[in-house]
């Protein structure tokens, strides 16, 4: 059994309500203060680059990991919309709404802003 430091469970709970509740000014303050009050540090230690070359100085592992995050937000590998892939690492799926296959046109969106 997990043993919790004074107080976080409960504010770890309410971390989780927030990020539920989409408050996320309050979310990302929770995160933040367990950051050391929202520095950026980079890990302790040697990151691999693409090559697979050691990486120690905390501006150049800092160049790789904005590279590598960057990379998946392109998607430079094509794996994101492969539907082959995904299948063969989630083989149960299950019924999605069918509306999430719909093209979306501005039309809709006018629509559902109207509504609101």
């Amino acid at each position: 059994m997990v043993t919790w430091p004074s107080g976080l469970r409960r504010r770890t709970q309410v971390a989780v309500s927030d990020l539920v509740n989409n408050n996320s000014k309050q979310f990302w303050s929770f995160i933040k203060n367990k950051c050391d009050k929202g520095t950026y540090q980079t890990l302790e230690g040697p990151t691999l680059d693409i090559n697979g070359n050691i990486i120690t100085p905390p501006d150049v592992k800092l160049n790789v990991w904005a590279k590598h995050f960057g990379d998946l937000a392109d998607d430079t590998t094509g794996n994101s919309r492969n539907n082959t892939k995904w299948g063969s690492i989630f083989p149960n799926k299950t019924m999605s709404y069918y509306e999430c296959s719909d093209i979306i046109t501005w039309k809709k969106v006018a629509i559902a802003l109207k509504a609101t």
